[in-house]
């Protein structure tokens, strides 16, 4: 029986899981650039993008201000800042700016961007231009504002180089940064990822209600059979890890979860 349900996730990853081709040599930034100018779309639709970005430590810039500054270094993404960089004591109690340029292919198909969370609140500029807030970036805790957020939206650009800035802020959580790679990608293909972890999400989290349920009600008729009441309760706890974890797509896109909501119950269930 173990076995059987170990295969039926194994078989529902593969079925609904990311349609990424993983390929070799895949580009990675240096000194704040990454060249997919060679890269392939078709052939691998999605690419991360991580490396070493510009970083301009307890500094909040706009793309029209990097000019007038030097980077204090290329900090490696992913990463937190919770070490020691180019003699400066990184911590969570700060904000910070961050740029790299991505050279694309001449005649790149329309493109996506998708990031998992990113703690605790930042802004993206590209091609000098908005494109989203997760919570708003502040130089203290009183002015910053935690937000959960996954962001998968389209790329409104035929350009061939993209200009990404990042403001990001903590001082809400003990480990902040770039926890994942920054995604683009086909925007068909990542539409498609994200239904599928959904789906996948959704699923499971059905298994463990209904089962939670069952053993629920088993205990309501058998007053005796306390371990069906522990079952439920554990059955309930894996539950609310399912949905608010793996991205907390569903607690964040379907039950409106704020930041904290999602801390609590991912630490709850830890």
């Amino acid at each position: 029986m173990q076995w059987g349900f170990s295969s039926l996730l194994v078989l529902l990853s593969l079925l609904f899981g990311s349609t990424q081709v993983f390929a070799k040599d895949v580009p990675t930034a240096k000194q704040g650039v990454i060249d997919l100018r060679h890269w392939d779309f078709e052939a691998n639709p999605t690419v991360d993008i991580k490396g070493e970005f510009e970083f301009y430590w307890m500094k909040m810039l706009e793309p029209q201000d990097l000019a007038a500054e030097t980077p204090t270094g290329f900090l490696t993404i992913p990463s937190v800042m919770n070490f020691e960089f180019n003699g400066i004591e990184l911590h969570p109690d700060s904000y910070a700016t961050f740029r790299v340029k991505v050279l694309l292919p001449e005649n790149h198909p329309p493109l996506g961007y998708f990031s998992r969370e990113v703690p605790v609140a930042y802004k993206l500029w590209l091609n000098g231009e908005a494109l989203l807030s997760q919570g708003i970036p502040g130089k203290s805790a009183a002015t910053t504002v935690a937000k959960a957020g996954f962001p998968n939206i389209d790329i409104e650009t035929t350009s061939s180089e993209l200009e990404m800035v990042f403001n990001l802020s903590g001082f809400l959580n003990s480990d902040v940064g770039f926890w994942n790679p920054i995604v683009i990608g086909k925007r068909d293909t990542l539409a498609a990822d994200e239904i599928n972890r959904v789906a996948l999400d959704s699923f499971l989290a059905s298994c463990m209600f209904v089962m939670a349920l069952y053993h629920f009600v088993l205990f309501a008729l058998r007053r005796q059979n306390t371990s069906a009441l522990a079952l439920g309760v554990y059955l309930s706890l894996v539950l609310m890890r399912v949905i608010s974890t793996n991205d907390g797509l569903l607690m964040h896109r379907y039950f409106g979860a704020d930041y904290f909501a999602l801390k609590f119950a991912e630490y709850l269930t830890f």
